[in-house]
């Protein structure tokens, strides 16, 4: 992946993870209604607190997963079928 697709990958999970853990208590001016925090926000739009903690838990632990991809090794990857010697799987 080129330098600027991480870049906007890595600015993406970092904004993610700064609204969900940083701004999550706080009243900034991209709140909907007029909600002061994300549980207002969420009641606001008529949305449960249990469907924002399920919404909070997936896009933290996807934002992760992201981070995690880039900072893995880039040259880890899955064997093809094509790497195996042979063209067959070893199983």
């Amino acid at each position: 992946m080129n330098l600027i697709g991480k870049v906007a990958q890595t600015a993406a999970t970092l904004w993610i993870l700064d609204v969900w853990f940083l701004r999550f208590n706080k009243d900034t001016g991209y709140r909907g209604g007029n909600a002061t925090n994300m549980k207002e926000e969420f009641a606001d739009y008529g949305i449960s607190e249990r469907s924002m903690c399920a919404v909070g838990a997936t896009k933290v632990t996807l934002a992760s997963m992201m981070l995690a991809g880039h900072l893995a090794r880039s040259g880890s990857r899955a064997p093809r079928y094509s790497d195996v010697p042979g063209g067959r799987t070893p199983w």
